[in-house]
């Protein structure tokens, strides 16, 4: 009989965390394991990617009829939704209280996993609404900021029987604040389908035609966390410096209105470009002259990751994951979080194309990313059930 997975979210929008987790359905399902995603809310660019193999289910509300049949969640659900209503609180306790508000899931599985940040609901509802063999808390972000020191998320954290953080820095901000749960925490690197990600490259869209002598580009959420006001700022010093550059970003957001203003006051209508949501910009990452990540914060990125391993020089800024993934004038450039230094390596990248094409080169002499410690688990899963 198959291992029953269940693994929670928070919903299947156009994101790294998400696309990741999609690789990880598709290794799930070659294992014939019995999966079931639950989503804290529905839809998402990236639902209609969700192998067809895998159960979905929406995680519910509790109804004043579960309220009648178990008091105990009508009153959590009073509670909680006591406390919202007063607008007060932190975000991990507003998120704490938001998992009050949904129904537990009385199914029992062999493992329930939390996929998402350290913080959000899904890391709640896991840990106090299900029922499970193993608790696996599958982390895509650091505890520095995430409110690694809030008491109820410790405590929350605690109550799991297995830690994987996507990267090395996102194990250690753990382990820095949960010292006694480090034998339960170790790295456990994004999936990615290799193969798959090099015929989507193939298959994908082209970028729009233009004259520009160097194409940069973009891929994330229009969100604060990913730094692209300082992206649109550093591409008008490198126009001021006489660089013919045109700059694409893949990705919507919350903060589209703001960089349509700041473009446009700085004159970059032309030259800095919101493509919105692309269904496959991975054959962008073939064409472009050089991948640029401006993020503030990181788990383990995996559009810098999908950019190596398609053999695109790429300059990130100094987040969690990012020295797991090059060695700084090697195989890409990594930078402090900064507008001047990201603006200097950029165009000494610019005007040295024979340092990107050494790159390209080194990229494409290097092993693949490693899939097999994923395969690995997930054998191991399907071999115990």
């Amino acid at each position: 009989m198959s291992k029953r997975i269940a693994i929670v979210t928070r919903q299947m929008i156009m994101g790294g965390v998400e696309r990741a987790l999609i690789a990880m359905l598709e290794g799930m399902v070659a294992c014939q394991l019995d999966v079931t995603l639950y989503v804290q809310f529905p839809g998402g660019a990236l639902m209609d990617q969700v192998p067809p193999q895998v159960k979905v289910q929406v995680l519910a509300p509790v109804t004043w009829r579960d309220g009648l049949t178990q008091p105990r969640w009508g009153v959590e659900k009073a509670v909680a939704a006591a406390r919202l209503l007063g607008g007060k609180g932190p975000y991990t306790q507003q998120c704490r209280w938001s998992a009050s508000l949904l129904r537990p899931v009385e199914a029992w599985y062999d493992i329930a996993i939390a996929y998402h940040a350290p913080n959000t609901v899904p890391a709640y509802f896991v840990a106090q609404r299900m029922q499970a063999g193993e608790k696996v808390l599958w982390l895509h972000g650091d505890l520095d900021t995430n409110s690694g020191d809030d008491p109820a998320l410790m405590a929350c954290h605690a109550r799991y029987d297995r830690i994987y953080g996507v990267s090395r820095q996102v194990v250690d901000s753990f382990v820095r604040r949960h010292p006694h749960l480090a034998p339960r925490a170790q790295v456990f690197y994004n999936f990615v389908d290799v193969q798959g990600l090099r015929r989507r490259a193939e298959e994908g869209p082209a970028l729009p035609p233009g004259a520009h002598a160097h194409t940069l580009l973009t891929i994330a959420r229009l969100t604060p966390q990913k730094g692209l006001p300082m992206a649109v700022e550093c591409c008008k010093r490198l126009v001021e410096q006489g660089l013919d550059v045109v700059w694409y970003v893949c990705g919507e957001g919350e903060q589209r209105g703001e960089l349509e203003r700041q473009i446009a006051a700085l004159g970059l209508t032309r030259r800095f470009i919101l493509l919105g949501n692309v269904d496959n910009p991975l054959h962008y990452l073939r064409q472009c002259t050089l991948y640029v990540q401006p993020s503030y914060t990181e788990g383990y990125c995996t559009t810098t990751n999908e950019a190596r391993l398609l053999g695109c020089p790429v300059v990130t800024t100094q987040v969690s994951g990012a020295q797991e993934q090059f060695v700084s004038g090697e195989t890409g450039w990594i930078v402090p979080i900064d507008v001047d230094e990201l603006t200097r390596q950029v165009a000494w990248c610019l005007r040295h194309p024979q340092a990107c094409q050494a790159v390209r080169r080194r990229l494409a002499q290097l092993a693949q990313q490693d899939e097999q410690q994923g395969m690995a688990v997930l054998k191991e899963w399907a071999k115990d059930g």
